[in-house]
C-alpha cells in the first residue's frame, strides 16, 4: 500500500512511461530557455534602471521570428539580483510550495492553483516537475493556460521555473507526443547561499530555521511577450519584480 502512494505520489497525472518522460524533457527544454536567455552574453544588449531601493533591474529584448519553442514576437526579458535575509532552502521551500504561490505569483496565477501532474526527479522531494491548472479566473485568456514548473535543488544552488503553457498542446504531451514545438517563455528563480554563516539571526517565521544560517542571494528574472509598448511592458515586469522580492522577504 505505501508503494502505491508513493508510487501515485512521485508520478501523479501522468500513466505513461513515454508522457513522463515528454514531460520531464520539456521541463528540462524550458529550464535550459530559461538559464540561456538570462545569462551574460554577447548576444544580449541589457539596459540598467535602478530601482527607489538602490536595486539595478536589467532589461533586454529580443523578436522572435521563427522559433516554433517560443511565443512569436517582441519578448521583453528582466532581470534583478538581490540579497535576502532568508537561509536558502527556506527560500526555495517557500517559492516552490503551491499553496503559498499566490503570495508571490502575480503573473500567472492570482487565483489558487491545483497540482494536475507531478513527477519526481530524483530522491530530494524539491527535484520535480509540476503541472498546475488554475481554479478560478477572470479573463478568457487564462482558461486555456496551465503552468508548467521544473523545480531543481542541491548543495550549491536551488531553482524554480515556470511558464505558462497552452492546455491541448500540454495534453499531447502527457500523452508521449513530442513537446519541441510547444511554445514556451519561462521565468523563475535562482537562489544561491551567501556563504555568511556567522550571520546573526536571519528573518523566518519558523522556529526550527532560528538559527544562525546565512541569507540567500536571488535572481529573479521575468520574461513577458510585449502585447503593449516596451516602456510599458518594462514598468509592469520592473513593479512585478519588487513585488515578488518584498513578499519572499516578509511572508517566510
Amino acid at each position: 500500500m505505501n508503494l502505491l502512494l508513493t508510487s501515485h505520489r512521485i508520478f501523479l497525472g501522468v500513466s505513461t512511461l513515454a508522457g513522463r518522460k515528454s514531460i520531464l524533457k520539456l521541463g528540462q527544454r524550458m529550464t535550459s530557455c530559461f538559464c540561456q536567455n538570462i545569462g551574460a552574453s554577447g548576444h544580449h544588449k541589457w539596459t540598467k534602471v535602478s530601482t527607489k531601493g538602490g536595486d539595478e533591474i536589467r532589461f533586454m529584448s529580443r523578436k522572435n521570428i521563427n522559433d516554433p519553442g517560443e511565443p512569436l514576437g517582441l519578448i521583453i526579458c528582466s532581470v534583478l539580483s538581490t540579497w535576502l535575509p532568508v537561509p536558502a532552502m527556506s527560500l526555495f521551500s517557500f517559492l516552490r510550495d503551491d499553496s503559498r504561490r499566490t503570495e508571490w505569483d502575480i503573473m500567472l496565477t492570482p487565483s489558487p492553483t491545483q497540482t494536475m501532474v507531478n513527477l519526481a526527479k530524483g530522491q530530494d522531494h524539491g527535484n520535480s516537475v509540476t503541472i498546475y491548472s488554475l481554479q478560478t479566473t477572470t479573463s478568457s485568456e487564462r482558461t486555456n493556460i496551465w503552468v508548467l514548473q521544473d523545480c531543481s535543488t542541491n548543495s550549491y544552488e536551488s531553482m524554480v521555473v515556470f511558464a505558462p503553457v497552452e492546455i491541448d498542446g500540454t495534453q499531447s504531451v502527457m500523452n508521449g507526443c513530442d513537446s519541441s514545438s510547444l511554445a514556451i517563455l519561462p521565468s523563475g528563480f535562482s537562489i544561491l547561499p551567501d556563504g555568511l554563516e556567522t550571520r546573526p539571526l536571519v528573518i523566518t517565521s519558523r522556529p526550527q530555521d532560528r538559527t544562525m544560517e546565512g541569507g540567500s542571494l536571488l535572481t529573479v528574472a521575468f520574461q513577458i511577450l510585449a502585447d503593449t509598448s516596451r516602456g510599458k511592458a518594462n514598468n509592469r515586469i520592473g513593479e512585478d519584480h519588487k513585488h515578488t522580492c518584498f513578499r519572499a522577504r516578509c511572508k517566510i
